[in-house]
């Protein structure tokens, strides 16, 4: 998201503060999910758009299943993670209805498929309809808010866990990384043509080696 000349991994962060190799990197992305996800979809879930809010909640958990798995197998991996991860989804049949008939039929075709429905009003987060699976996404929201928590205290727990963290954001946000390491880098050699810098990304490191940047 861009704000004027910032680019913003959160709201209040731009991509040039990401503690990309420090201890603040977890509380910094859970504000993103938070703030670009969660937040969104609690609010359109009180205001009755149960349709735009459980999409919008099953993009955090696609992102968490990424960010929380070594699996490239998208399926494989989401399945694996709710059911590791939300309590209501332990259920295999549960975890693969989530799969293809919600998050499948919500991301690519703009529906929710065979019998799947969003239903506000009923008590539990995830029950059997007729046809197949009715959630709640108020309900569900609670669950992978506090799936997030979780996933943000394992991550300051484990210095090995954060290391992996690190390199897998690093990956998916090579190209903005990079970008900020150019500016950075060519804040202190103005001559420096864009493919002739070195594209390691070291985050606040880099900014603490470059005379006149602070970091």
């Amino acid at each position: 998201m861009r704000i004027s000349e910032s680019l913003l991994f959160a709201p209040g962060i731009r991509f040039i503060d990401l503690d990309i190799n420090g201890n603040t990197l977890p509380d910094q992305f859970e504000i993103r999910l938070r703030a670009f996800y969660l937040e969104p979809a609690a609010l359109l879930a009180a205001s009755s758009n149960a349709f735009a809010s459980g999409l919008i909640l099953l993009g955090c958990i696609d992102a968490l299943s990424r960010f929380d798995s070594e699996n490239d197998k998208v399926e494989r991996r989401f399945k694996e993670w709710v059911k590791k991860n939300l309590r209501s989804f332990h259920d295999e049949e549960f975890a693969d209805h989530l799969y293809k008939q919600f998050r499948n039929g919500l991301v690519h075709e703009a529906r929710i498929k065979e019998g799947g429905e969003f239903n506000l009003e009923q008590d539990a987060v995830v029950q059997r309809n007729s046809l197949s699976l009715s959630i709640n996404p108020m309900l569900l929201y609670d669950e992978v808010s506090e799936a997030l928590s979780n996933f943000v205290q394992q991550l300051k727990d484990s210095s090995d866990l954060l290391d992996e963290f690190s390199k897998r954001l690093r990956s998916e946000f090579s190209v903005e990384l990079a970008d900020v390491e150019y500016l950075l880098l060519n804040s202190h050699n103005h001559s420096m043509e864009p493919w002739k810098y070195t594209r390691i990304i070291d985050g606040p490191e880099i900014r603490a080696s470059l005379p006149g940047v602070g970091v």
